[in-house]
């Protein structure tokens, strides 16, 4: 009588006793491209989302004047007086 040969082994045999083709290269091909242009869409999202909100942050509102200590009240700013002008 034969010990048996457990499942792990006849499946791992079975699957690299499939040949490769042109069908695993082009999935490989279609995968590294989602991934590539996933990737990209990422960092050039991020980017303009930072230059978008430093042109919304940077400027106060209308309604209260840039001198003012409560110029930038309820944003991440710490309210900090300009120096004083040089002659």
């Amino acid at each position: 009588m034969q010990a048996a040969v457990p499942a792990s082994h006849v499946l791992g045999r079975k699957l690299d006793s499939i040949p490769f083709s042109l069908y695993h290269l082009m999935i490989i091909l279609v995968l590294g491209t989602v991934g590539f242009v996933e990737g990209y869409d990422l960092a050039l999202g991020g980017s303009l989302l930072v230059l978008a909100s430093g042109l919304t942050l940077c400027r106060p509102s209308a309604s209260s004047s840039p001198a003012s200590p409560t110029a930038y009240a309820g944003s991440s700013y710490p309210a900090v007086e300009a120096p004083p002008a040089r002659a």
